[in-house]
């Protein structure tokens, strides 16, 4: 009969013999042996698809046929739980059934004393064991899930971080980063791409105390059998290590090539005396370049720099510090160009560099750390500071300077194994933070611009527009975007009047040069963004960028503080909308009023 079944509809149907065999089981009621292991799996994966479909179409659920007969006396606990559930539960949007999720009761008990506080008191109820068989089982394959009567569309489940915060600049930013890709596929022969991202802190703890190197192990390691792999139960920590990542991307031949190949150099940094900043990136990003693609050990090979950030304080092309870094890298490594392009808030998951941090966690997994340990005097000092901040503030040099060196050895040995793991397209650098000479000296570039600017004045410029030469060179040279910042050489016919570029002259050959021109800002038209062909070499703003179009109201909160500024010591003037104006005198700060 199976046979003849087989070859009456196998032609007709075209259907593959596994879903034929299910035909026939479904429609006889004969349950078949498979013959094989292979076709025991099939027949299992077949059977796996239809029950997790969850559609009444494909399937019928007669689960509500178990259990015994209901008993009269629990109707009003299950009424009001039907009510209750329809009031709590919330359907997943990605489910085509009703099967609701159990965020509402913390466990079946919770859920049961709930429903009896909306109760008359001494009211009948259900034992938790059967109502917890009234929901769908958390698992279908098991054999307790034969018990179960599915009569209340919900199930146990684990949270899972799937959802991601909306911005409502995501797809204008997105896709000013496909045109940076487009970008950087047109000039790869003359062009170096960066993606850059620091990975989170990895803890170091104190003496004898070892901290895991990653919150949550996911791999086993291998370790000796005579010993066993043990750490603290805790996880506080002062020290850590900043493990800062740099993609060198092989820019591929089209803009939907893979931009995960490459190069992964890693800068590893003390958290505490080598925080984050922009001239910091700067300095590392001078240093390896003129270490790796570099013909002179001083001028980058290829006189392009295209770059893609996540938009943290180091990164943000709107803060002024970015900025500068941008320019002084520009000038350190004779660049023709430099692009500087970032991701929207909440998106980072379009940074390649993102990728690379699973490869670093594998590096770290099962590894705990501890900083070596100092002379007891400095220990004891040592415990009475609990925080990051008082560490900073202690004027102690030679505490300081036992603690960097107790700090160095956990250092190398993430060092070492940052510089054993291996990528398929591509390798693995591991290097030391940046020296605080390696980072006066680019800051000191600066002078070439101005001579008002030093190493000591830089760091501290929040407006590049009150220094005159500063405030000229970025009006020729450079292009402000909410997303993105760029620095370009003069033209060719300008070259001879900037005092610049007429010592540093653009490096492309002429008819390449004439063809480089700023990276264009994302253009709607009829709904859609134009191609990069269409507005490369145009001139563009971020008129169509949603952030400019719908701007937050003001509340009345905000229009009653808006004659609020403050000033702390020598801090530029900040906008204050938190503290009353009685408060501000008590914290030593004063109000300007706004004109």
């Amino acid at each position: 009969m199976l046979k003849e079944f087989h070859e009456k509809y196998a032609k007709s149907c075209k259907e593959k013999p596994a879903i034929l065999r299910s035909l026939y089981q479904y429609l006889t009621g004969y349950t078949l042996t498979s013959t094989n292991k292979a076709e025991e799996a099939i027949d299992a994966r077949v059977s796996k698809f239809f029950l997790n479909s969850d559609d009444p179409k494909l399937l019928l659920d007669l689960r509500h046929l178990n259990g015994r007969v209901k008993d009269p006396k629990y109707n009003p606990f299950w009424e009001e739980m039907q009510k209750f559930l329809d009031e709590k539960s919330v359907v997943h949007e990605r489910r085509h059934n009703e099967i609701a999720y159990m965020p509402f009761a913390i466990s079946v008990r919770d859920l049961r004393e709930q429903i009896l506080s909306r109760l008359p008191p001494d009211s009948a109820a259900p034992t938790t064991s059967w109502i917890r068989l009234n929901f769908f089982p958390a698992n279908g394959f098991i054999n307790s899930a034969a018990q179960y009567t599915g009569k209340f569309k919900v199930k146990h489940a684990v949270q899972q971080r799937l959802l991601r915060v909306h911005h409502e600049d995501a797809d204008f930013a997105y896709y000013q980063y496909l045109l940076l890709k487009t970008f950087a596929v047109k000039w790869r022969d003359h062009c170096l791409m960066q993606c850059m991202d620091d990975k989170a802190i990895v803890p170091v703890g104190e003496p004898h105390k070892p901290t895991p190197a990653v919150s949550r192990a996911h791999h086993r390691g291998l370790v000796n059998t005579n010993s066993a792999n043990l750490t603290t139960d805790h996880d506080y920590h002062i020290c850590g290590i900043v493990p800062s990542v740099c993609l060198f991307v092989d820019i591929p031949d089209n803009s939907r090539g893979s931009f995960y190949h490459g190069d992964v150099h890693i800068t590893l940094k003390d958290k505490i005396f080598q925080p984050s900043t922009p001239f910091r990136h700067a300095a590392e990003t001078v240093k390896i370049v003129r270490s790796y693609f570099s013909e002179d050990d001083v001028n980058a090979n290829k006189p392009i720099i295209v770059r893609y950030t996540d938009g943290g304080p180091d990164h943000r092309p709107t803060f002024a510090s970015v900025q500068l870094a941008s320019i002084l890298e520009f000038i350190a490594l004779d660049l023709d160009m430099v692009i500087a392009c970032r991701c929207a808030p909440h998106q980072c998951y379009n940074n390649p560099a993102e990728r690379m941090m699973s490869l670093l966690n594998l590096g770290l997994q099962n590894v705990s750390l501890t900083r070596k340990e100092m002379e007891i005097g400095h220990e004891m000092k040592m415990k009475s500071m609990s925080t990051m901040s008082a560490v900073r503030k202690n004027k102690n040099e030679v505490l300081i300077s036992a603690l960097k060196e107790s700090i160095n050895a956990p250092i190398q040995i993430v060092k070492d194994v940052f510089s054993r793991l291996k990528r398929t397209h591509g390798d693995v650098y591991a290097h030391d933070a940046c020296s605080e000479d390696e980072i006066t000296g680019i800051l000191n570039i600066a002078q070439i611009v101005s001579e008002d600017l030093n190493a000591e004045n830089v760091e501290k410029l929040k407006d590049l527009t009150k220094v005159p030469e500063l405030k000229n060179f970025v009006e020729k040279h450079c292009r402000k975007r909410q997303y993105s910042f760029q620095v370009k050489k003069c033209r060719l016919e300008d070259v001879d009047s900037c005092p610049y570029c007429s010592i540093n002259p653009p490096r492309l050959e002429e008819s390449l040069y004439n063809e480089l021109h700023f990276l264009p800002d994302p253009v709607l038209e009829n709904g859609e963004y134009k191609s990069f062909e269409a507005v490369y070499g145009t001139e563009t703003d971020d008129r169509d960028r949603p952030g400019l179009k719908f701007s937050p109201e003001a509340v009345e909160n905000d229009k009653d503080k808006k004659s609020l500024f403050i000033a702390d010591g020598d801090e530029q003037e900040k906008f204050v909308d938190l503290y009353p104006a009685m408060n501000v005198a008590r914290k030593g700060l004063y109000t300007v009023p706004v004109n």
